[in-house]
C-alpha cells in the first residue's frame, strides 16, 4: 500500500522513514491515516513513532523515526539469538496488545535488529483497533501474508491477538528451519494450506524453553 524512502530532515538534523500512499482510492487512504493514528498512540522503544502525516502534491504521506537496521528476512542467527530476538520483538507487541491494537501482519520483514542489537516492529498498516470494526478492505484482497498468517486469518476469520502470536511464532519458525512454515504455488495456495494442515515440526527446539 505505501512505498518507503529514506530521508533527511534539514530542520531536525535527522533521518527518518518517509511512507508514500501508493494506492489512489478512499479505502486505501482511510487505511493509510489509521495507521498513523494507530502508530502516534503507541510509544514503545521497539516501535519507531510517527512523526508527521501530511500531503505532498496530492499523495499523503507518513514521517517515521527511521532505523538503520537488518529485517530478519534477511539475517541469519543461532537458535539462541533467533529466540531472544522474537522475544525482544513480543514485548513491543505485547505493548500493542495492551493498547488495544494487534498488528495482524507479523512477519520477518516487518521487524529489524540495529547495530546495538535493539528490536523494532514496523508496519502497522494492517493493524486495527481490538474492538474496532471490520477492517477496510477490498473485495477479495488477501489481508496479511499468508505464509505467517494464522489459520483462522487463512479462513477468513476476524484476527485477534492470538493471531499475532502466531506471527511470531511463525517468524522464529523461519528463523530456526531457514524457509516459511508453509510454500505453495501463490498467496492464495499457501492460504488454503495454512487454514487446512499444521505446519511441518521443528525437531530439537527443547532448548529453547528456558528463553521464549
Amino acid at each position: 500500500m505505501g512505498e518507503v524512502y529514506r530521508a533527511h530532515d534539514a530542520r531536525l538534523g535527522r533521518d527518518v522513514a518517509i511512507k508514500l500512499l501508493v494506492r489512489d482510492s478512499e479505502p486505501a487512504l482511510q487505511r493509510f491515516l489509521r495507521e498513523a493514528r494507530i502508530l502516534a498512540q503507541l510509544q514503545h522503544p521497539g516501535i519507531p513513532p510517527v512523526f508527521e502525516v501530511d500531503q505532498h502534491e496530492g499523495r499523503a504521506y507518513l514521517a517515521i523515526h527511521y532505523v538503520a537496521g537488518t529485517s530478519l528476512e534477511e539475517m541469519q542467527l543461532s537458535r539462541t539469538r533467533a529466540a531472544k530476538v522474537v522475544r525482544d520483538a513480543a514485548r513491543a507487541v505485547q505493548y500493542a496488545h495492551e493498547q488495544g491494537v494487534i498488528h495482524r501482519d507479523l512477519k520477518p520483514a516487518n521487524m529489524l535488529v540495529d547495530a546495538q542489537g535493539r528490536v523494532f516492529v514496523l508496519d502497522f498498516g494492517m493493524a486495527k483497533a481490538i474492538d474496532a470494526m471490520p477492517a477496510l478492505t477490498e473485495t477479495g484482497e488477501i489481508l496479511g501474508t499468508p505464509a505467517y498468517m494464522a489459520p483462522e486469518q487463512a479462513q477468513g476469520f476476524a484476527a485477534d491477538e492470538r493471531s499475532d502470536v502466531y506471527g511470531l511464532g511463525a517468524t522464529l519458525y523461519r528463523l530456526l528451519a531457514g524457509a516459511a512454515p508453509y510454500q505453495g504455488r501463490d498467496p492464495l495456495d499457501v492460504a488454503r494450506r495454512v487454514a487446512a494442515t499444521p505446519p511441518e515440526p521443528l525437531p530439537e527446539v527443547d532448548a529453547l524453553a528456558g528463553i521464549v
